[in-house]
């Protein structure tokens, strides 16, 4: 029966404070791990969207030939054209709904004509032709300004920004439940340690008896009421053995560490200090729910949730309007024999060239962005729905949380009194057991009664504290046990 104890006590070498649990769940919890990957995705994002304002640079080379057949006056005729071609260029986009090229280019061009019939054939001079030219596009009405086109940025930034706040929710999440967990096993543990308490003690008290009864001080069925308490004493234990492996499986389970990983002894004090009355007011005043509000992570991404829809309606409202690009363009030109004297009468501006126009693009019935629109608003009052209920849930908890931990110290406090008074009275009991005055009934369930007693004190303590944690954590604060709750709502 004390095989899975003694096995336990093996694993239970490597001492871990609290401080150490919570620590270690933070980092390496799944859900803070995801979130964390979630940030770096977002931020890849963000980079990627930013590449489309980055200058593209353009650069050619090349050399054409053509041959081509035909048939005129003068008989069958051969006509070759070839040459090479250089051209670079710069486009740039803006978040305004601008577009903004510059080319440069020379070509020449060589033509060669011969007769076959005839046996003629003549050369013209290559012509070397060199353009430079500025594009201009600007967006007038759907996809013009800032907002129009910053606004899938805008949205890869919410979206980073819901991450980094989703991970600091998760780490707080995963640091509260780690501190549960380890706390459970603390109550667990002190089970053990009272079982193994009931156990020595049935073992004595059935060896007392059973000397009592030989004297003949007590009657015989006491000394079957005495190996009964025993034997109950040793199933009690082996129940208590199982829920603190139970409990340390799960302390190793928030941790982020493998099931079979060693459990480790923990250490914490069992204590929970009670709040005043007048804290209880401070943190149920309307001013504590509203910052409780303010400060929540889980809130804050409901926020950025309900941001993020409203400024899809705004983007669905202006892609109704019609698309309407403006265009224009502006470059010189040079015609001469050589690329210097090409890109001389370039320079001279003899030659110039322009061009304006508009194009304008209208759906008929434009239903597809009348529709995506209406599902934008229909999304934006999920959200805001989705929000205050989670606002209100928040809110709820957070009045709950004050009274678990106003409760937890209460029922730590009258275990602690209801321990020493079953304390006093096994006491009595044993004595008069011993005097073959009392009966092994009353020893029995004195002895469970201040085993009672002392659980309700380790479990209302961690109760307490349990409690007070999870308040500390909707409130964005840092999570310790000596934390001040005034701090949160400020002066």
């Amino acid at each position: 029966m004390l095989l899975p104890l003694l096995a336990l006590r093996a694993l239970a070498s490597d001492p871990y404070t609290l401080a150490e649990a919570m620590d270690a769940a933070s980092l390496r919890a799944s859900g803070v791990q995801g979130a964390a990957l979630d940030e770096r995705g977002a931020a890849a994002g963000i980079d990627a969207l930013d590449a489309a304002t980055d200058t593209q640079l353009r650069a050619q080379a090349g050399y054409t030939s053509d041959t081509r057949e035909g048939a005129g006056q003068f008989g069958k005729f051969f006509a070759e054209t070839g040459g090479w071609s250089t051209s670079a260029g710069a486009d740039r986009a803006f978040w305004t709904g601008t577009s903004i090229g510059v080319d440069v280019s020379s070509t020449q061009t060589k033509f060669l004509y011969r007769l076959a019939d005839a046996g003629v054939e003549f050369t013209d001079a290559p012509q070397v032709q060199s353009r430079l030219a500025v594009r201009l596009t600007q967006q007038l009405l759907e996809g013009a300004g800032r907002a129009t086109n910053l606004a899938g940025r805008d949205a890869a930034v919410r979206a980073r920004d819901a991450a980094s706040l989703e991970r600091r929710a998760q780490a707080a999440r995963a640091r509260v439940d780690a501190a549960r967990a380890f706390r459970a096993v603390h109550v667990a543990r002190e089970g053990v340690a009272l079982a193994e308490q009931a156990l020595d003690a049935a073992g004595t008290g059935a060896t007392v008896v059973e000397a009592l009864v030989g004297e003949g001080r007590l009657a015989p069925v006491e000394g079957t009421r005495a190996r009964l308490a025993r034997v109950q004493a040793e199933q009690a234990l082996a129940q208590a053995v199982v829920a603190w492996e139970d409990a340390a499986l799960a302390l190793a389970r928030a941790l982020g560490e493998s099931t079979s990983a060693r459990t480790r002894e923990v250490r914490w004090t069992g204590t929970c200090d009670a709040p005043a009355d007048d804290l209880i007011e401070v943190l149920a005043s309307p001013g504590a729910l509203e910052r409780l509000q303010d400060a929540n992570a889980d809130l804050g991404v409901a926020r950025l949730r309900v941001d993020a829809a409203r400024r899809r309606v705004e983007g669905a409202r202006r892609a109704i309007l019609p698309s309407l690009t403006a265009n224009a363009s502006a470059g010189l030109n040079g015609f001469e024999p050589s690329v210097g004297a090409s890109l001389g009468e370039l320079a001279g501006g003899s030659l110039p060239e322009w061009a304006v126009g508009a194009t304008v693009q209208v759906p008929l019935g434009n239903r597809a962005d009348r529709a995506a629109l209406e599902q934008a608003e229909v999304d934006l009052a999920r959200a805001e729905l989705a929000r205050a209920e989670l606002a209100r849930g928040v809110v709820q908890a957070h009045l709950a949380n004050l009274r678990a931990w106003e409760l937890g110290a209460r029922a730590a406090q009258v275990g602690a009194a209801a321990e020493a008074l079953a304390a006093e009275a096994l006491t009595v009991e044993e004595a008069r057991l011993a005097e073959g005055r009392g009966l092994v009934r009353d020893v029995t369930d004195a002895r469970r009664a201040r085993a009672q007693a002392r659980l309700d004190r380790v479990r209302g303590a961690a109760s307490c504290a349990d409690a007070k944690i999870e308040l500390l954590r909707a409130f964005d604060a840092p999570l310790r046990d000596d934390a001040d709750p005034r701090e949160l709502v400020g002066p």
